[in-house]
């Protein structure tokens, strides 16, 4: 028998809540959906990370790289959302937060931290358990703090390689004319080297780990060497104490790996672009790289 309000307005009556078809999903946890049921979604942020997100992510990063952001999320997400409950998120509580990060940290922090969020949600969706995204919506901020563009001049750059010793003027050819990151150069053995001109890089280094790949698929290739450049590199040859083929060319004071390879070299260039004390900064932050004392000045 129709009810009053079906007679009224010629649609069925909106049903009663015990009357809701199966599949629906109300906002307990464990309803069934569509012949499925969700997981249980009160779990906390922090437990679904550790035991759902980490291992089923670090199969596709390699293990340096699973470290870095790995460590990232700890510091950036962890730490301010672990004892959160994983279905009491929203997008506001998500967007005030990268909000807030894009006052205080650059534009890839910002960007990276956006990132993980929208996959851990993405990966407690596709694992059930959660029906909705609280991340669908999630913005990059517009106000990023602006990226030091500066640069060097080229009166600038030539003080700073006719001031400096060998070694260290070569560290910076290399970098400058090769554009070889960090990992990469201070990998480079003397077998790397033909005596000619070209550089074969075959390895790369991470935190004292010598590693047989590079950041991307074409970072291992042969690299092409100037005629001046190569001539350089065959003096500093002569100069070294080992010049075994399995010996480093820029070692450290033992003969090995040198420490904190990239966050000195990054200093070096942060100092560099204030553009004052460049020479003074270069002098010393470039020794402290292969944990070797300073040079004076080559006179050739």
């Amino acid at each position: 028998m129709e009810s009053m309000e079906s007679h009224k307005t010629g649609f069925p009556p909106f049903p009663h809540l015990l009357e809701i078809p199966a599949g629906i999903p109300t906002l307990q946890t464990g309803q069934n959906l569509a012949d499925r049921t969700l997981k249980d979604g009160s779990v906390t942020f922090e437990w679904f990370v550790r035991n759902r997100y980490f291992p089923q992510r670090k199969g596709d990063w390699r293990p340096g790289t699973a470290k870095e952001k790995m460590a990232q999320i700890e510091i950036d997400l962890i730490a301010k959302f672990g004892e959160y409950p994983l279905d009491s998120f929203d997008g506001f509580t998500l967007q005030t937060h990268v909000n807030d990060f894009a006052l205080r940290y650059s534009q890839d922090r910002v960007k990276h931290a956006r990132s993980y969020l929208k996959s851990i949600f993405d990966e407690a969706i596709e694992q059930e358990f959660l029906v909705k995204d609280p991340t669908r919506k999630l913005k990059i901020p517009k106000n990023l703090r602006p990226k030091d563009k500066r640069i060097l001049r080229w009166d600038q750059m030539w003080m700073i390689l006719t001031e400096t010793a060998r070694r260290d003027r070569l560290l910076l050819m290399l970098d400058m004319t090769e554009a070889l990151r960090p990992s990469e150069l201070f990998a480079l053995r003397w077998r790397s080297f033909d005596d000619q001109n070209t550089l074969t890089i075959s390895e790369t280094v991470y935190r004292r780990t010598i590693r047989p790949f590079g950041k991307t698929p074409g970072s291992l290739s042969k690299v092409h060497l100037p005629s001046g450049l190569a001539a350089e590199l065959r003096r500093w040859k002569l100069e070294c104490k080992s010049r075994s083929p399995e010996a480093f060319i820029f070692p450290n004071a033992d003969g090995g790996l040198p420490d904190s390879v990239q966050e000195i070299v990054g200093s070096m260039y942060a100092m560099l672009q204030k553009g004052e004390d460049a020479k003074k900064g270069v002098l010393h932050l470039l020794p402290n790289a292969t944990d070797a004392p300073k040079e004076q000045s080559p006179s050739n």
